[in-house]
């Protein structure tokens, strides 16, 4: 509330007296007298208010002085940073805070398109920022601290055979491969479910099917190979067939 004391007798209304903004203006909430020479008038600043400077007209005129009304700004900050590990691909809701009124503008480079709500979901496939602009019913904003979103490097999960061909022959096996690296785990799988006790970074496959390994580094980012297909391999006939006497005469000296 603005109190401010002027001089001359009581006006017939409360209109006579008010506060101008450019063209914002606030009539007075009481008018009282004071004493004989002086009224006690006051106000009540509206949220909707905008700042700046302004004048106490009476009745059209402008009283020396004045006021000025300064835009108070809400908080804004992002309520919920990470604090784990993000892996490439992870979706993450990040959330500001809230208040009766708020409007909110997210950014990272410049405003995100459509990010006009209090939480915010993003896909972290790489380095990048966040903050978000916070604005209360009087049109006062705000903007909250960036907090950076840097997600770790994914493992290399690749498979190789040990022949150099996605096959072998029957009785025998063929060699399953990744890369190792010291820190990661593995696991093995067979039409997508998981082969018990294959946790190295080779594994021997004895039988045809759809394979695929997943490998997670230290900092618990994982990362699926593709699928790779091993067929069995028939073992062609082996026979021996004569085009004529199967016998003959040793030769005597």
């Amino acid at each position: 509330m603005v109190s401010f004391f002027t001089t001359g007798s009581a006006p017939s209304t409360s209109g006579d007296f008010y506060m101008l903004h450019d063209n914002f203006v606030i009539y007075p909430s009481i008018v009282s007298v004071a004493d004989d020479d002086h009224l006690l008038v006051s106000w009540f600043i509206p949220a909707a208010a905008p700042s700046g400077g302004y004048h106490v007209i009476w009745d059209s005129m402008r009283v020396p002085g004045g006021f000025n009304v300064e835009c108070v700004a809400p908080p804004a900050q992002i309520t919920n940073p990470p604090t784990s590990v993000i892996c490439p691909g992870t979706s993450i809701v990040l959330q500001a805070n809230t208040g009766a009124g708020y409007t909110y503008q997210w950014y990272n480079s410049g405003p995100i398109n459509g990010a006009t709500s209090s939480s915010l979901t993003v896909t972290v496939n790489f380095y990048d920022y966040y903050h978000v602009k916070v604005t209360n019913a009087t049109g006062c904003p705000r903007f909250s601290e960036a907090i950076v979103l840097s997600p770790f490097n994914l493992p290399i999960a690749t498979i190789t055979t040990s022949t150099g061909n996605p096959g072998f022959c029957a009785g025998s096996t063929v060699n399953l491969n990744t890369q190792y690296s010291a820190g990661n785990t593995y696991k093995w799988y067979k039409y997508g479910n998981l082969i018990a006790g294959a946790t190295s970074s080779t594994y021997q496959a004895s039988t045809a099917g759809k394979y695929k390994v997943v490998v997670t580094n230290s900092t618990i980012c994982s990362k699926t190979s593709a699928p790779l297909t091993i067929s069995l391999y028939p073992i062609p006939p082996a026979t021996i067939s004569a085009t004529g006497p199967t016998t003959f005469c040793q030769e005597v000296r």
